[in-house]
């Protein structure tokens, strides 16, 4: 048996090796916080899929034409700005905190594990396209100064949600001097810095990944292409620049 007790939310994830079965136990299921709701049996999918040699990772995705780029970073890089402006382009957003990756015939495949983003109140502001999957009980009452992230349901946007895709490379958002620039950028970087992006955030908050988590990752990254995105202050210029980058014509 593995378990996990998060003393923030007072609630305990088991997994039960030999049935394979999972158990999430907590004091009050609706004072649940948003981040919990948005990943919901983290901690269990991580240890069932895990068993099937497949890895669960802090980053999200966003997907063009089958291929996935891989959007990685600590927590306020990023992440989610970058996947969410996906939205209402002709990208699809995969995940925007959490995915899965798997080695399939010699190269990978990411995985979605959720169907519910994150999003700052005034991220609203700047991709007008999540104002119809986020809850209007949520928005009620809710002001920009507010901590906690509005919950994005990706599954109500217009276009259906991708699943699965081939993984082709790997995206890490650096937001300084993101005001400054009229254009966004890439800038090929070496796997290991790709792997700094990635692997602390996902090894502390998987309970029990370690050497043998940090191990697929390192496979995975060494074996995709890494770019450094210097966004612009206007987050959907991005997609252009992103699916250029995953139909090859921004490194031919």
């Amino acid at each position: 048996m593995l378990a996990d007790y998060r003393t923030d939310t007072d609630t305990v994830f088991a997994f039960d090796v030999a049935g394979s079965q999972g158990f999430v136990c907590t004091g009050d299921a609706a004072a649940m916080p948003r981040y919990e709701r948005s990943a919901p049996l983290l901690p269990v999918l991580h240890w069932l899929l895990a068993r099937h040699g497949v890895q669960v990772v802090h980053g999200g995705a966003v997907v063009h034409k089958g291929r996935a780029a891989l959007v990685v970073g600590p927590g306020g890089a990023g992440k989610s700005t970058t996947c969410l402006s996906a939205i209402g382009s002709e990208l699809g957003c995969l995940a925007d905190d959490y995915c899965a990756l798997e080695p399939v015939d010699g190269g990978w495949v990411v995985h979605g594990i959720s169907a519910i983003a994150k999003v700052e109140p005034q991220g609203l502001r700047l991709l007008p396209a999540l104002g119809g999957l986020v809850d209007p009980v949520d928005l009620a009452g809710r002001t920009e100064a507010h901590d906690e992230k509005l919950l994005v349901h990706l599954r109500r946007g217009a276009r259906p949600l991708p699943r699965r895709a081939q993984l082709a490379a790997v995206v890490v958002p650096d937001l300084a001097g993101a005001a400054r620039r009229s254009v966004p950028s890439l800038e090929r970087i070496p796997p290991a810095v790709a792997f700094r992006a990635l692997a602390p955030s996902t090894l502390s908050q998987l309970p029990g990944a370690g050497a043998g988590a940090a191990k697929v990752i390192a496979r995975a990254l060494a074996d995709t292409p890494a770019f450094r995105l210097e966004p612009t202050s206007d987050p959907t210029r991005l997609p252009e620049v992103i699916a250029a980058l995953l139909d090859g014509s921004a490194w031919r």
